[in-house]
């Protein structure tokens, strides 16, 4: 398993990129931190990647993007649009067309140049 903190200041915004892991891993994780709770951990079983939220008890919102394969781009492109919609929703900024495309591509490219130096 392997987590990084990734940031944006614009909407100054934390996620928790969590990647090379099953999500059996990722529940594990989350149970030893004290940052909420996600409610139904049974609607990620059987995914390879996933975006998803919790709230903090100071009332934060944490983002979180998993992908179980470090090499599975196709899967991470799909969930940076989730994560993007989630905080330009969460910010109360526009979430579709153009913003939406710019900033899901803007995640992509962070996360792909973690990838880049774990992948041979």
């Amino acid at each position: 398993m392997i987590v990084k903190t990734l940031t944006e200041p614009v909407f100054n915004v934390r996620v928790t990129f969590i990647f090379d892991c099953p999500m059996v891993e990722v529940k594990k994780y989350f149970d030893t931190k004290k940052w909420g709770k996600e409610d139904d951990w049974d609607k990620l079983s059987g995914a390879h990647g996933s975006y998803f939220t919790l709230v903090a008890k100071n009332g934060a919102t944490r983002f979180i993007l998993w992908l179980e394969k470090k090499e599975d781009l196709l899967n991470l492109d799909h969930e940076t649009v989730h994560l993007a919609e989630g905080i330009l929703d969460d910010r109360g900024a526009e979430s579709s067309g153009e913003t939406l495309a710019y900033y899901k591509s803007y995640w992509f490219g962070k996360c792909c140049k973690i990838l880049s130096k774990l992948i041979h």
